[in-house]
């Protein structure tokens, strides 16, 4: 099923096909209309168009922000003329004659005004645009359900049939688990590491001893003279440092290895890309044409 969309200075603009007489619009449109378009832009304005034929969700998707703004400028333009009111409502016109009691008597010149819009011209346009904006949602909600893809690294199917929306959850969220694995520290690559040492719990390391020495400064007695029958020793105390003991000192951390948090990075990576390209596999589902016309034709009639 084709779409079609005229993109011309103004925005985008949606064409409609000819029904009992008056202009619908919708997303339905016959091969033809198409056709004549395509081949004569200048059939439907006399502004120079673009013709841009689409049958992918994420072609819908691309034009969905237009739709909406094209169809709150429309509801905007409806709800001020409905808020006017007074002698300047557009809705309302006047007509009156000045008839003089005396023959002869002053004339004035009549007054009036007349009715620039009416309710159901107004309503008209609010369907229009509505139907516009209700289908398009429709065609895209109903290809969402239906958008599927598998998410496959390296031949391996990790995940089947995904619906496209959790795939741009997960896509996003996939982001954040980078992000996050970025944040974790890794050991400190001075140090010599080993998770094989007994008694270590799961993910703790531990590093080789290194052992230090303790210096201590000690007293010390130089001898200056020797003693003598008729003199003492004469001594100078003094202080050295010396080595009394050693630390061995072993390191433990919870840390991850510089090496690991880099595979663990780059496994993230691949699942993330493989699953944009299957969201973006997925986006590209052929949609099914899809109206909403009936439901706002049952509230505002034809």
């Amino acid at each position: 099923m084709l779409y079609a969309i005229l993109a011309g200075s103004s925005g985008v603009v949606w064409l409609g096909e000819e029904r009992h007489g008056k202009a619908r619009t919708g997303l339905a449109w016959q091969d033809y209309r198409v056709r004549r378009v395509a081949e004569n832009p200048a059939c439907v304005s006399p502004c120079t168009f673009l013709v841009l034929l689409f049958m992918y969700l994420h072609q819908a998707i691309a034009i969905q922000r237009s739709i909406d703004e094209e169809a709150a400028r429309a509801l905007g333009s409806v709800k001020r003329l409905l808020n006017i009111g007074g002698d300047a409502d557009p809705l309302t016109g006047i007509s009156r004659v000045y008839q003089p009691l005396e023959e002869g008597g002053e004339e004035l010149p009549p007054q009036s005004r007349r009715v620039q819009v009416t309710a159901a011209e107004l309503i008209d346009q609010v369907n229009d645009a509505l139907t516009k904006v209700f289908s398009l949602k429709l065609v895209r909600e109903v290809g969402n359900c239906e958008a599927k893809a598998d998410i496959t690294v390296d031949g391996q199917v990790l995940l089947a049939d995904a619906p496209v929306g959790w795939l741009m959850y997960a896509e996003a969220q996939l982001g954040q688990i980078i992000g996050l694995i970025d944040a974790i520290p890794v050991l400190n690559p001075a140090d010599e590491w080993s998770d094989t040492a007994p008694g270590l719990r799961d993910g703790v390391w531990q590093s080789a001893p290194k052992t230090t020495s303790v210096p201590r400064r000690v007293p010390e007695v130089q001898v200056l003279y020797p003693a003598t029958p008729e003199h003492p020793a004469q001594v100078r105390a003094y202080e050295i440092e010396r080595t009394v003991g050693h630390w061995i000192t072993t390191k433990y951390s919870g840390q991850m290895n510089a090496k690991d948090r880099q595979a663990l990075r780059a496994r993230a990576v691949r699942v993330l890309e493989a699953t944009r390209k299957a969201r973006e596999q997925a986006n590209r589902l052929e949609v099914t044409d899809r109206s909403a016309a009936p439901l706002l034709s049952f509230i505002f009639g034809e």
